[in-house]
C-alpha cells in the first residue's frame, strides 16, 4: 500500500487525488490546506492522517478546536507546508497547491528520495531547473500531474522513445472558452465566463488561464524545465476537443500521441501508481463520433505564448516574472479590478519592465516574485 501525502487537498487536483486514494486503498499521510474549512475536516475525519499542516495560525487554533478528539498533528505558519514535506511518511507527495507558495514545499519533497507527483506549475516555471538539480542530488522522482505534460512523459518511455531520439513536442491546448472571439470583444467578460472552461474541470486560476492561454504559455516553459528540451523545438495545436493531450515526434517522423477523455483522474492516478497502471474512477475515452481538429498556434496570434517563449530563452529571471505577473493580474481580475483584455496588458508591461532582473537562488526567485506582485497590486 502506497503512503500518499496531499498538499493543497481541498482544491480541484487535490480533492481528485483524495478520490482516487479511497479508491485504491492508499494510505493518506499528511494533507495540507490553506484554511480551516467543513470540507478540509472532512478530510481530516475520513483519511485520518498523521499529519495536517494549515498556513494560518488562526486557522490552526480553529481545526485544532474542530479535531479535538482526533490524535492529529497539526503544523502552522508560512512554512507549514514545507515542513510536511519534509517530513510526511510518504512515497509519494503530490503537490497540488496553486502558486508560487508551492515552491518550498517542492524544494524539501524534492530532497528526499521519493516520487514528488507535481501540479505546481508555478514553482517549475519559476525554478524548475533548481527543483530538477535538487531531485537529482536526492534520488527524487518527479513526475508532472498536468495532463500534457503526463502525455509528453509517457510518450518517451522507452529506450526506443527517449529523450536523446526526440525531434521535438506537441503540446496540445483547448482554446479555452473564447478561442473563437477577437480580444476587443471580450471587455464585458466576468470572472465567472473565464472560469468556465468547456471541457476541464479545474480551479478559477487555472480556468482564467486556459481562457487567456497563459496556461499553455507556463506549460510551454514548464515543459522546457521538465524535459530539457528547447522552447524551439515544442509546438503549441489548438485542439478543442482535448482527447490528445500531447505528442511527441522523433527523429524517424513517427510520432506518438497519448489520448484519453478529458479526465484529471487518468494523470494523477498515473502519477500515484507510476510504473504500474491500474483501474480505477478515471473515465474511458468512447471513439463512436470522435472528430478531431488542429491548427498550429501561430507566432503573434497568443500574446502570453509570444512572452513565455522570449522568457524562457533568456533562461535567467524572466520566467518567475511572466509567472508572478501572472498570478497578480488574474488576483486583480477575479476580484474585478480590472477587465478581462487588460489582464494581457498588466502582464506584458510588468514582463518588459523587470525581465531583466537576476534570481539565482531560491531566495532570489521568492523575493522577486513578491517585488513583481507588490509593484502590479500597488497600482490598482
Amino acid at each position: 500500500m502506497k503512503r500518499i501525502c496531499v498538499l493543497g487537498s481541498t482544491g480541484s487536483i487535490g480533492t481528485q487525488t483524495l478520490e482516487l486514494c479511497r479508491a485504491l486503498n492508499f494510505e493518506v499521510t499528511g494533507l495540507c490546506a490553506n484554511r480551516s474549512t467543513d470540507l478540509f475536516e472532512e478530510q481530516v475525519r475520513t483519511f485520518l492522517p498523521k499529519t495536517v499542516a494549515i498556513s494560518s495560525i488562526e486557522a490552526a487554533q480553529d481545526l485544532k478546536a474542530r479535531l479535538s478528539d482526533l490524535p492529529v498533528k497539526i503544523l502552522s505558519g508560512d512554512s507549514a507546508a514545507a515542513e510536511l514535506s519534509a517530513t510526511a511518511d510518504a512515497d509519494v507527495i503530490v503537490n497540488a497547491m496553486g502558486g508560487i507558495c508551492g515552491l518550498l514545499p517542492s524544494i524539501e519533497a524534492a530532497k528526499r528520495p521519493l516520487t514528488l507527483a507535481t501540479a505546481n506549475k508555478e514553482s517549475i516555471v519559476a525554478a524548475g531547473h533548481i527543483i530538477r538539480r535538487v531531485a537529482q542530488e536526492h534520488g527524487c522522482t518527479i513526475l508532472p500531474i498536468d495532463s500534457e505534460h503526463s502525455a509528453m512523459f509517457q510518450c518517451m518511455q522507452g529506450e526506443a522513445n527517449s529523450r536523446r531520439l526526440l525531434s521535438r513536442l506537441l503540446l496540445t491546448a483547448s482554446g479555452g472558452p473564447f478561442k473563437n472571439r477577437a480580444l476587443d470583444s471580450l471587455w464585458d467578460v466576468t470572472p465567472e465566463e473565464a472560469a468556465n472552461h468547456p471541457v476541464w474541470r479545474m480551479g478559477k486560476k487555472v480556468s482564467v488561464d486556459s481562457a487567456t492561454l497563459m496556461n499553455k504559455a507556463l506549460e510551454l516553459i514548464e515543459a522546457v524545465r521538465l524535459f530539457d528540451v528547447d522552447q524551439k523545438d515544442i509546438t503549441v495545436l489548438i485542439h478543442p476537443q482535448s482527447v490528445i493531450h500531447s505528442m511527441a515526434e522523433f527523429c524517424d517522423g513517427s510520432i506518438i500521441a497519448q489520448l484519453g477523455a478529458p479526465d484529471m483522474r487518468t494523470c494523477i492516478k498515473f502519477a500515484l501508481t507510476y510504473p504500474e497502471r491500474t483501474e480505477g474512477l478515471n473515465q474511458p475515452l468512447s471513439f463512436e463520433h470522435l472528430d478531431l481538429n488542429f491548427r498550429e498556434a501561430k507566432a503573434g496570434e497568443f500574446p502570453m505564448v509570444d512572452l513565455a517563449r522570449d522568457a524562457i530563452s533568456r533562461d535567467s529571471a524572466a520566467p518567475c516574472v511572466l509567472n508572478a505577473a501572472d498570478e497578480a493580474a488574474i488576483h486583480l481580475f477575479l476580484n474585478r479590478k480590472i477587465r478581462y483584455p487588460e489582464i494581457y496588458s498588466v502582464v506584458e508591461c510588468a514582463y518588459r519592465d523587470l525581465c531583466t532582473a537576476n534570481a539565482e537562488s531560491v531566495e532570489d526567485i521568492l523575493a522577486l516574485d513578491a517585488a513583481v506582485k507588490a509593484q502590479i497590486l500597488s497600482q490598482r
